[in-house]
C-alpha cells in the first residue's frame, strides 16, 4: 500500500514539476538540429555546416533546461523516498520481514547472489514501486491519448 502511495505522489509531483510538454519540445529541436546537421554534413555543405554549429550554444542551453526540468521532481521525491525507505518502512515491519516467491527476481548483491527467490520489506517496497510506476505510465499515457483523439 505504500508503495502505491508513493508512487502515486511521485507520479503527480513528476508531472506537475517535470514539465513534460517542454521537455518534449526541447527534445524535437535537439532531434530537428542533430537532423539538420547530418544532413548538411552527408551534402558535404560547409555554409550550412557552419550555419548549424552556430547555433550549437542555443542548443547547449535547452540541453541544461532540460536537464533541469528532469531534476526538479527530485528535489522532492527523493527526500520522501529516504523518510519511506529508511524511517517508515522499518517501523511498519520487523527486520527479519521476508517474502518468499515462486519465481526469481535479480538481486542488487550482483556477485553473491545476482538472481532470488525472497525479497526483505525493502526490496518489496522498491519491485512494487517499479511496477506501480510502470503501471501509472502505461494507463494515464493511454487516458491522455484516448482523450486528445
Amino acid at each position: 500500500m505504500l508503495s502505491v502511495l508513493f508512487g502515486c505522489i511521485s507520479f503527480i509531483v513528476n508531472r506537475k514539476l517535470g514539465n513534460r510538454r517542454r521537455v518534449k519540445e526541447i527534445q524535437k529541436e535537439i532531434n530537428d538540429f542533430n537532423a539538420e546537421l547530418k544532413k548538411a554534413t552527408k551534402e558535404k555543405d560547409e555554409k550550412k555546416i557552419k550555419k548549424v554549429n552556430e547555433r550549437e550554444e542555443e542548443l547547449s542551453k535547452l540541453m541544461t533546461e532540460m536537464m533541469m526540468l528532469s531534476f526538479k521532481p527530485l528535489v522532492v521525491v527523493l527526500p520522501l523516498f529516504w523518510l519511506a525507505y529508511a524511517w517508515l518502512l522499518p517501523s511498519l515491519f520487523p527486520a527479519d520481514f521476508i517474502v518468499h516467491l515462486d519465481f526469481h527476481l535479480p538481486s542488487s548483491i550482483m556477485f553473491w547472489n545476482p538472481w532470488k527467490d525472497y525479497l526483505g520489506y525493502r526490496g518489496v517496497f522498491i519491485y512494487c514501486l517499479v511496477l506501480v510506476g510502470f503501471a501509472l505510465e502505461l494507463i494515464v499515457g493511454k487516458l491522455l491519448k484516448i482523450e486528445s483523439l
